[in-house]
C-alpha cells in the first residue's frame, strides 16, 4: 500500500518539526483508524494486480495505539498495524518488510518495485 510510505514518511516529518520547532524531543501515541473501507482492495505485489481475493473483509478496523518515544524504527513500530491491515484482505502481512521484519518501504517505493 502506498499508504505505508506516507505514514512512515508523515511521522518522520512530524518528529522533525516538533524537533526544529520546539527544541525538543517528540514523544506521542497514534490510533488507528481505518472506516468504511469493506471490499477495497490489497494491490498484490507478486503479480501487480488488485485481485478479488484480496478484498477487505471488514466494514471498519480500529487498531492498536503505538507509541513512538523517538523517531528511530519508524517503520519497524508500524509493522503490526500494516500486517493486520494486510490480514483483513487474506494477506500474511505487509510487503515492505523483508523477512526478518525490517522496514523496506523506503526502497521498495525509492525504486519503484511496489509497482
Amino acid at each position: 500500500m502506498i499508504l505505508e510510505v506516507f505514514i512512515v514518511r508523515i511521522i518522520h516529518y512530524y518528529f522533525n518539526l516538533i524537533k526544529d520547532v520546539y527544541e525538543i524531543e517528540p514523544s506521542f501515541c497514534i490510533f488507528f483508524r481505518l472506516l468504511n473501507i469493506k471490499y477495497f482492495r490489497i494491490f498484490n505485489k507478486s503479480t501487480k494486480l488488485s485481485l478479488g481475493d484480496h478484498v477487505i473483509k471488514k466494514n471498519d478496523l480500529i487498531l492498536q495505539e503505538i507509541i513512538f518515544e523517538n523517531d528511530n524504527n519508524i517503520g519497524e513500530n508500524l509493522k503490526p498495524i500494516f500486517d493486520i491491515i494486510y490480514n483483513s484482505a487474506g494477506i500474511d502481512g505487509s510487503y515492505f518488510y523483508d523477512q526478518d521484519g525490517r522496514w523496506i518501504g523506503e526502497r521498495e517505493w525509492d525504486n519503484g518495485s511496489y509497482m
